[in-house]
């Protein structure tokens, strides 16, 4: 990493620091967002950080930025790490931040502490998605309220541990016999050319690309079913795709020992959409940036 900004300040990594007695470090009191930019643009950020401003509803903290100043602050970042003409990621993040001891109750009007950082990123080959990646079943173990993007975070990051031990991206979760979604990803499979994903709810993450995906393909013809999805489907499914910021869009051949096939035409035809929409998005909002 290069500079970083940390609440109104810009700084060398190594020189950044928060204190002890923060609210994040201590509790877990804290709301994220990935973003991922596209040759120095922010891709999907006004989704972003409305995701963003209602995690921080959840936890009681008002909106740090208009989306203006969000947007200034998403550049700013980018410009000074000289990421304008590469692929990158920014990662935010807005804890309660700091009370004078520690505490389980929240003091009144303390100041949250806001962290971005931003590193290159390397998207993933088309000859490397055409060979399909492999993803591990796993019983769902995280706490309730999924929707809320929270960095407590330990069953996700033991779960993907558990899928990188057997050389998968991601495990997909099932709680109640239902598939929730991965563990850093959602999750839509295709069954003789229609397209099911599980419904929106509050042990469900609601992915910007998963929506983003969505509304691609019924814009472009294809049937999208958001409904409950049995490890059975899953399996039996013709295509499986993981969706995420730095994933993007995912195609999944293995599950656990079973084989799902080759990489699919579905997959084929969302991949280049996707990609297609990417460009265009970000190629607007950098004339935009030159009119103004």
């Amino acid at each position: 990493m290069g500079l970083v900004y940390l609440n109104d300040q810009w700084l060398a990594t190594a020189k950044a620091s928060v204190s002890i007695l923060d609210r994040g470090f201590l509790f877990g009191e804290s709301v994220y967002e990935v973003i991922s930019c596209h040759l120095g643009i922010p891709f999907l950020w006004e989704d972003h950080i409305d995701r963003l401003n209602k995690g921080l509803g959840f936890i009681d903290i008002k909106p740090i930025f208009s989306k203006t100043e969000w947007l200034s602050l998403l550049q700013t970042l980018i410009q000074k790490n000289q990421l304008q003409e590469q692929n990158s990621t920014i990662y935010c993040q807005v804890s309660a931040g700091c009370d004078a001891n520690r505490q389980h109750a929240r003091s009144n009007h303390i100041k949250p502490t806001i962290l971005l950082t931003a590193t290159p990123h390397h998207m993933q080959t088309i000859e490397a998605l055409m060979q399909g990646f492999k993803a591990i079943v796993e019983t769902d173990s995280r706490w309730l309220h999924c929707h809320i993007k929270s960095n407590a975070m330990m069953a996700n990051t033991t779960l993907r541990t558990i899928a990188a031990k057997q050389s998968a991206v991601d495990a997909i979760l099932i709680r109640d016999e239902q598939v929730m979604e991965g563990a850093s990803s959602n999750v839509f499979l295709v069954k003789h050319d229609k397209i099911y994903t599980p419904p929106k709810q509050i042990s469900l993450h609601p992915g910007v690309t998963r929506s983003h995906v969505i509304d691609l393909l019924q814009s472009n013809g294809f049937s999208v079913d958001e409904t409950d999805i049995t490890k059975q489907d899953l399996v039996s499914a013709d295509e499986v795709w993981l969706t995420g910021t730095t994933k993007e869009i995912l195609p999944i051949t293995q599950i656990d020992d079973t084989i799902i096939g080759q990489v699919g035409p579905v997959w084929q035809k969302i991949y280049k959409l996707y990609q297609q929409s990417k460009n265009n998005y970000c190629q607007a909002l950098k004339q935009n940036n030159a009119h103004h």
